[in-house]
């Protein structure tokens, strides 16, 4: 007889969430942007290290949103990408991210 073997699958990280973080939640992470009008998105959790990675993005010159990594008008000081730990989100980023988080990823975020 042949025996079947049950692996769980763990996914290390989400797909691409591109969630738009209200303005408010910019202020109380602390994020700088380079201008006022510039937006920042939930871009991906992280499970095996338990980080969310923020994207910070901007228009250019051709008034197309673009990641500060990938345009020469914003300066270099100005990263692209920041992860935070889960555990450092202030509570109304995290109640944010688990309103919107599939049901599927709910068991690998260790709160």
């Amino acid at each position: 007889m042949k025996s079947l073997i049950k692996e769980e699958y763990t996914p290390t990280e989400t797909e691409v969430l591109y969630w738009e973080l209200p303005k408010k939640m910019v202020d109380e992470l602390g994020f700088e942007l380079y201008n006022e009008g510039d937006v920042v998105y939930i871009e991906e959790i992280h499970f095996d290290t338990q980080n969310v990675l923020f994207s910070f993005n901007t228009e250019n010159e051709f008034g197309v949103e673009t990641n500060y990594d990938d345009t020469t008008q914003v300066p270099s000081r100005f990263e692209g990408y920041k992860p935070i730990s889960i555990k450092k989100l202030p509570r109304a980023v995290l109640n944010f991210i688990l309103r919107r988080l599939s049901q599927r990823y709910l068991k690998y975020m260790k709160l």
